[in-house]
């Protein structure tokens, strides 16, 4: 079962962009989005974890980051 955990909206250069992570039951999928298009994606294994991660966690703050930096220093 997919859950989401985490999403948020942002805006640059007049864009809005959509960057939701995910959780597929083996991987936390973080993804960036615009215009409903997938433009970036990372993902980090469970197995890699202590146990499941909650939305306020250091580590879903970091797969947030990492799509929003990538963003933010790319011409999407």
């Amino acid at each position: 079962m997919i859950k989401v955990i985490r999403q948020e909206i942002f805006t640059k250069d007049a864009k809005t962009y959509l960057v939701k992570v995910i959780f597929d039951g083996e991987n936390y999928i973080a993804s960036g989005y615009v215009n409903n298009i997938l433009i970036n994606e990372t993902k980090q294994p469970l197995e890699e974890f202590n146990s499941p991660l909650e939305a306020d966690s250091p580590e879903i703050d970091n797969l947030i980051v990492l799509i929003k930096d990538d963003i933010i220093d790319s011409a999407y």
